[in-house]
């Protein structure tokens, strides 16, 4: 499937109140490569309507994916000038340096936090 040889730990730990992941990948082959990889959760939420997304967001850098060649996924370089995310219209964005998102669910009265140690 992949045309170099590297090995790939995914490690979760569970504990009361808190899910950790990591991942690590080893080049275990010869050959130097670059690697990228994204976890995409899914979540339930009461409404897309009822969902806000805190965090240090303001004139902060993203690519919005929706915009510019869609057949390579190139996309657009914008500033965030919003302090909460919410969902307003179709949305894939990618963030620079916003590592403290909070996910709260107004309809339910939960939050979700995230912390982001590695990347983006």
């Amino acid at each position: 499937m992949w045309d170099r040889n590297f090995l790939c730990t995914f490690t979760v730990t569970i504990t009361n109140d808190k899910l950790d992941t990591s991942m690590k990948v080893e080049n275990v082959g010869n050959d130097a490569f670059d690697i990228q990889a994204a976890l995409h959760s899914y979540l339930s939420v009461s409404s897309i309507d009822a969902l806000r997304i805190e965090g240090s967001w303001k004139n902060r850098e993203f690519l919005n994916r929706l915009v510019g060649d869609n057949t390579l996924h190139v996309g657009e370089k914008l500033m965030e000038t919003r302090d909460v995310i919410t969902i307003e219209e179709p949305y894939d964005r990618i963030y620079c340096g916003v590592n403290d998102p909070v996910l709260k669910d107004v309809g339910r009265g939960k939050s979700l936090s995230i912390l982001n140690t590695k990347g983006y």
